[in-house]
This record gives structure tokens, sequence and C-alpha cells, in this order.
């Protein structure tokens, strides 16, 4: 309001008016019905509309009530009237109907009836209503307008409302309150804008021809707004409000767009239904949403929330302090979190995360990264999904994922989880690079860190830290910790590990399963099954199973299963079964198989609890047993090891279930005890039949031997002695011319006597004395000889042995005599018995 005018209250119309300070009231005091929404104009005014009430300055008013039919009219224009007013300096008339001031219908007429000053003055019709205008050019051309101010204030809309210096309320229902103000929406059909301007320099407008019916309702508040568009909005200082329900609050923010909000301080939200909020806060494209300081959100949907936010692509979502999200469908959720341009659909989440030319890959946690391994997934503080060395084509890798503080995944397929997991680590150096995968898994805290892994599975506290290899598979804590090698598996507690860096276990294809299996196990092959079992072998292809077993071997292709077997021994392609077998010995090709047992020569076998082989074997080609050789045995061993002990000295044991070997020259097969029986009672049918043959008193004693007396009634107890006894020397004597003495052809002797005149004859049936015929010289020729009986006796007594002692390996087993005299030999398993053509046995 300018300052010469102030408001009063007009009895007469009810309500409050504007008045110059310089008016005078002139007339007396009265009452009547209410006027209500009137202004006081200067100059020339007019009325084009309905109800309107138009004062203008050529009409001068005391500044008093006039009493009923007092009026002072100057120069009116009237429109088409219906109950409109005109006041003037030619005492212009108010019609109460809607015809020209030429119709003959009633009028109230408002006039100059006091020098100085503007008032308004009751006329004839006392309730005329809607329309004012007060002050110098003020213009109420609307059906229903109110415009107040001075310099080109215009209420053209109806119902409109135009205050202040150049005010324009120029649509339906507008207000345009302030300097330079303009609601307008001449644009559209049907004036229908409903739009508000309150401030300065503010424009409210809902333009646009497309819009033939409605309620344009755009507000604009404050200096240098401007509101276009059906609801639009503008309230602060220099806000641009432009498209239908858009919002634009604060200073210089542009909302531009069908439902943008633009909210704060130089933010600019474009593309409908964009929101803008904070300072410098940039929304660009439909339904983007940036809110914040210094946030961009440029894209369909993008969304940023923070300071210095960006999320610069279609459904990118940046939230936190200069969070970025570049391209499309991302998600940068926390402080400095990033994702970039070349990694769609990716979700980086936590202070300073990451995705970095990943698709559909995610990073969670503070410093989380996913770095050109699309699918990747990464989860933990400073979590990685990374390409390591050793890799070629990195756009080609598969997925993987890292979740736990620190986990680390450098090659594709990778499944890294725990904290530490894989830490460090990096793809083992096979020589090929290539686009494939590693294909490995870490479970478990610190697994995999610092190793060189290429298809690995480490699973446990710190399974597989420090190793180097590919295809390895270790499960347990602390499972193959400084382990160098390829293709082994360890399952256990600390198996297959080695002491430190500096003291690694090395070697590759061994396997070691139990609690510190294989602990600084060095070499290739081995296969070790129990707790502690193996710790410390150097060698290859050994196995090992049972508590301990194994431990400190050194040497290749042993076994020894057992607790503590094999504990400390050295050699190679030993056999070692059974609790603390061959414990501490060093040898090669040896079997020990019991508790205990000892073989401590090469190739030597122990078989039985406490069995050894202290003893040599010995070579045994022949044997004398009482005077008898035997010789041109089979089989002799090469060396003193080449034996079987199945007990030891004081613990002997007998073999039992022996099958009969074969029995040959050559044979080398073990005799059972039936063809030792066999053999023995050969012997004894022997001895038996000697007896016979003897007769006599001829006896076999229990311990083979025969023995007989007064031979052949000799009175000898030798054969021999017999035999010399009964011999017979024949002796010329008286006629005889001589004895010849010749051989027979039994081997017999026969004499010859040749007797003149004499006669011979026997003197016993032992011999026999034929007589020849006699000579020319009368000489018969007697021949004496043995009779037949006695030669058969002499045969049997020369052949016949006493008794026969059958022996075992030098031993008497049995003596074989007259009565005694079966000696049977008895076929075994592996024994095989040959009666020979000499009558011998092998």
């Amino acid at each position: 309001m300018n300052k010469i005018y102030r408001l009063i209250w007009n009895e007469v119309l009810g309500i409050w008016v504007t008045a110059s300070e310089l008016s005078k009231a002139k007339g007396k005091r009265s009452s009547g019905s209410n006027i209500t929404n009137v202004g006081i104009s200067h100059t020339s005014s007019k009325v084009k509309h309905n109800q309107f009430i138009v004062f203008s300055r050529s009409a001068l008013f005391s500044g008093a009530l006039i009493s009923t039919g007092a009026f002072a009219a100057g120069s009116a224009d009237i429109g088409t009237p219906t109950v409109t007013a005109a006041i003037g300096p030619s005492n212009s008339c108010v019609s109460q109907a809607a015809t020209n001031l030429t119709s003959a219908v009633p009028w109230t007429c408002l006039g100059q009836t006091a020098t100085g000053g503007f008032t308004l003055i009751n006329g004839v019709q006392a309730n005329a209503q809607n329309v004012a205008q007060t002050n110098l050019d003020a213009r109420a051309s609307g059906q229903e307008a109110i415009a107040i101010g001075f310099i080109d204030t215009t209420a053209s809309g109806t119902n409109s409302v135009a205050i202040g210096e150049t005010a324009n309320a120029l649509g339906k229902n507008s207000v345009a309150i302030g300097k330079n103000i303009t609601a307008d929406n001449s644009d559209i059909n049907e004036d229908l804008s409903n739009n508000v301007a309150i401030g300065s320099n503010s424009i409210a407008s809902t333009k646009g021809s497309q819009y033939t019916i409605g309620s344009g309702g755009a507000v604009a508040i404050g200096y240098g707004e401007d509101a276009n568009g059906v609801g639009a909005v503008a309230i602060g200082s220099s806000n641009t409000a432009e498209g239908d329900g858009a919002v634009a609050v604060g200073r210089i923010n542009n909302a531009i767009g069908s439902g943008t909000i633009a909210l704060g301080d130089s933010s600019s939200a474009n593309g409908n239904r964009a929101v803008a909020l904070g300072s410098t806060a940039d929304a660009v494209g439909n339904a983007a949403v940036a809110i914040g300081d210094g946030v961009k959100a440029h894209g369909w949907s993008a969304i940023g929330i923070g300071r210095v936010a960006n999320a610069d692509a279609d459904a990118a979502i940046a939230l936190g302090d200069y969070a970025q999200a570049l391209a499309f469908g991302s998600l940068a959720f926390g402080r400095e979190s990033y994702v970039d341009t070349n990694s769609n659909e990716s979700i980086a989440q936590g202070f300073g995360s990451s995705v970095i030319t990943a698709r559909n890959a995610v990073a969670i946690g503070n410093d989380a990264t996913v770095n050109n391994r699309n699918s990747g997934i990464a989860i933990g503080d400073n979590a990685q999904v990374i390409v390591g060395s050793h890799v070629n084509d990195v756009n080609g890798l598969p997925g993987s994922i890292a979740i736990g503080l620190n986990a680390r995944s450098v090659g594709g397929s990778e499944v890294i989880i725990g904290s530490y997991a894989a830490q460090n680590a990096q793809r083992y150096d096979d020589g090929v690079k290539n686009t494939y995968g590693s294909d490995s898994v870490m479970l478990g805290n610190q697994a995999g860190r610092n190793s060189q892994y290429l298809y690995a599975t480490f699973i446990g506290d710190q399974a597989g830290q420090n190793s180097i290899g590919q295809h390895n598979s270790y499960v347990g804590q602390n499972a193959a910790r400084y382990r160098t090698g390829s293709y082994n598996t360890a399952l256990g507690s600390n198996a297959l590990t080695g002491i430190s860096n500096t003291t690694n276990s090395t070697g590759e294809f061994n396997t070691a399963i139990g609690t510190a299996s294989g602990v600084n196990l060095e070499g290739n092959g081995n296969t070790l099954t129990g707790m502690y079992t193996g710790q410390r072998i150097i060698g290859n292809n050994n196995s090992a199973f049972g508590y301990n077993s194994g431990s400190n071997i050194k040497g290749n292709e042993n076994i020894a299963i057992g607790y503590f077997s094999g504990v400390s021994s050295q050699g190679n392609n030993n056999v070692l079964l059974g609790s603390n077998s061959n414990i501490g010995v060093n040898t090669n090709n040896v079997v020990s198989i019991g508790t205990n047992t000892r073989a401590t020569k090469e190739n030597s076998i122990a078989l039985g609890a406490n069995a050894n082989t202290v003893s040599d074997a010995t070579q045994e080609s022949e044997v004398n047993l009482n005077g008898l050789t035997y010789g041109n045995f089979a089989g002799q061993v090469t060396n003193t090891g080449m034996q079987l002990s199945v007990g030891s000295a004081g613990a002997e044991r007998q073999i039992k279930n022996v099958g009969s070997g074969a029995i040959s020259e050559t044979s080398t097969d073990a005799i059972n005890g039936s063809q030792l029986y066999a053999t023995n009672n050969i012997l004894g049918n022997v001895a038996n039949s000697t007896i016979d043959i003897l007769g006599g008193d001829a006896v076999l004693n229990s311990n083979g031997t025969l023995s007989m007396s007064n031979i052949g009634g000799t009175g000898q107890n030798t054969i021999d002695s017999a035999i010399a006894a009964s011999r017979t020397e024949v002796a010329a004597g008286t006629n005889v011319t001589d004895v010849v003495k010749t051989t027979g052809s039994n081997g017999q002797d026969i004499y010859t006597v040749n007797v003149k005149g004499s006669t011979a004859s026997a003197g016993s049936s032992a011999v026999t004395v034929t007589a020849g015929t006699p000579d020319a010289n009368n000489v018969t020729d007697y021949a004496v000889d043995l009779s037949q009986s006695t030669k058969d006796s002499l045969v049997k007594a020369d052949t016949a042995l006493q008794s026969v002692v059958t022996q075992i390996d030098g031993v008497d087993v049995k003596t074989v005599n007259k009565d005694d005299n079966k000696v049977n030999f008895v076929t075994g398993d592996n024994v095989e018995l040959t009666a020979n053509a000499d009558g011998s046995i092998t």
C-alpha cells in the first residue's frame, strides 16, 4: 500500500476500504447495507464485466459518507453490466440490470460531491458486490475482480485479485500481489487458471493451448518468481516452476516439467516428476530425485541423496556423501561409494566401496571392490573381487564371491568366504594365461591368505595359508599352511603343514588325513591317515595308517600301519604292520607284521608279535648225518636276510596248516608233517623187512638200529664175522694129488680135489661133494661146494643191516629194527615225495 493511502472502515459497506490521507469527508454519517471487495482508483475507470464497482479519480469524494440518494459521478465507461457501478467526474451511474446506460433500468450513480480525497459513496443500490478498484491506473476488468495498485495494476480475470505496482491478475480466480507480479493463463480456454502470484517480479501462469478447461492454480510468491503451469508453485527468490504441478521453493531453483519439485538454493529439477532438494541439487530426467548439497541425479528414475552424490544414468541410485552411481540400474550406497559407467545393474554399498567394469556385480562393505569381474560379489570391509596376475582376458572371467573382512578373489569362478581369506593371494602361474576361472573355494578365517593357487579348495581357519600350487584340497584348521606343491589333499587340523615360510613342506600328489598328519613332509605321492601320521617324512610313495605311524621315515615305497609303526625307520619298499613294528630300523625290502616285530635284515620277514630276524639265514647245500651225506639241496639263500621268522629265541612258534610241498630234486617247497611221516614210514618198512630177512634173533631198536647175535649159529654177532666163520677151505690130504680153487658163476669158491684111489664126502649139509670121472690116471676129481641153503644164508647175512636210524636235519627220529621196521613218508602241503629207482626217496 502506498503511504499516502490508508485503510478505513466504511460503515455503509461494512468493510475496510482504502482512502487517500488527503481526502476529507463531507456530509453526515449514514448506515446501509454492505458493498464488498471495493477499491478506489485515481484516473478514468473502466468496468467491463459483471458486478464491478469502479471508483475514478475524476469523481472526487470528500472522504465522508454520503447519505442515501446522494451521489456525484464522473465520466465512466460501462460495459455489459449486471449490477455494475462506474464512478467518475461526470456523475456516472450504477445499473442493477444487465443493460447499458441507455437502458431504462434503475441505476445508482456516484460522483464528485466534494473536493480532494477518495472515498466510497453509498448510492441508491446499497448491495453492489465483488469489484473494487483504487489508485492510479488500476484496472479491474474481470467479473468480481479486484485491482489495487499504482501504475498498470490489472485484474482482468474473473474473480481475480491484483494488488501492487504493475501487478497483473490475468487469469480466472488468479491472485497477483506485489510489484511486477503476473498471475496469468491467457492461452487457456475458459479462463480457469486459479493462479496466485505474490511478491516482486513474479509470474504465475498456466500457458498452453492444449488446455481447454480446468483449473490452473499456479502460485508465485516472492521475488522474481515464475510459476508456469497448472498447479505450478514458485515461492522464494528467482525460482522457476514450469510445468503442471511443478514446485520451486527457495532461491534460484528451477522445477521444469510436470510434477517436478525443486527446493533449496540453486537446485534444478528438469523432467516430469523429478525432485531436487538442497543446495545446487540437480535432477535431470523423468522421476529423477536429487537430495542434498551438490547432488546430481541425471537419468530416468535416477536417485541421488547425500552431499555431492551423483546418480548419472537411468535407474541409477547414489546414496551418501560423494556416492557415485554412473551405470544403468546401479546402486552406490555409502560415503564415497562408486559404480562406474561400465557396471550396469551393479551395487556398491559402504564407505569407499566400488564396482569397476563389472556388470551385475555387488560390493558391500567399507572399501569393498569388484573390478573387471562380471557378476562378482564382494561383501565385507575391504573385500575384493579383482583380476590378479597370470590372467589374460579379464572380461571373459566368470564371476566370483568374496565375503569377509579383507577377503579377496583374483580369479574366476571362485568362492572366498572368511576374514582375510585369500588376502594378498595370486593365481598360480601354470604358464598358461587364459579366460578360464580358477574354480577355487576358500572358506575360513585367513584361508588361502598369501597363497598362489589354481583350482583350490581351502576350508578351515588358515587352511592353505602361504601355500603354492594347483589342484590342491586342504580342509581343516591350518591345513597345508606353508605347503608347496600341486595335486595334494589334506584333511584335518594342521595336516600337510610346513613349519614356516623358511621350512615348507613340499611335494605333489600327497594325501594326508588326520590331525597334524604329514607335517613338514617332503616328497611325492605319499598317503597318510591318522593323527600325527607321517610327520617329517622324506621320500616318495610312502603310506602310513595309524596314530603317529610313519613319522620320520626316510625312504620310498614304504607302508606303515599301526600305532607308532615304522617310526624313525629308514629304507625302501618296507611293509610294517602292527604297533611299534620296526621302530628305528634301517633296512630295505622287509616285512614286519605284528606288535613289536623287528625285521632287521634286508629282505627278511618277521611274522608275529615280538618276532625278529636276529639270526642269519644260512646256505645249506648238503648235510652229513651218522656218516651219511645228503646233498645237492635246491633253493640256496643268497644273503643273511632271506628268511621268515615267526618268533624269537625262547618264543618259537609252530607253523600250522602247511600244505604238502612238492618233493623233487629241485623242489624248494616246505614239507609238512604228513610228508615226513610218509618217508619215515617207508624207512620203517625197510627196517622191518630187513629183520625178517635176517631171521634169527635180529631186532630193530627204537632208535632205528638193528641188532643180532649168533648169526647163522656161528656164534658171531656181526654178519661179517658170521660169514668169516662160515667159510670152508679144502686142503690136500693123503692120496690127494692137488686141490684146485675156482670161482663159480655166483661168485662162490669151488675146490677141486684130485684124489687117487680116494673118496671124498661132505661132512655136513653145509657143503656138497661131487665125484668126477676118474681120468686116465685113475684120478677122481671131487667138486666140493657150499650147499645152496648155506649160500642163501650167506647172501642174506651179507646184505642185512642190524638196524636203521632215521633222522631229520641231523636229529634222530626213529630207529628201524626187526621189531619196528616201518618208516612212512607222507606227502603234505607244498611237499612232494618221489621214490627213485635206486630206492632213495626225494
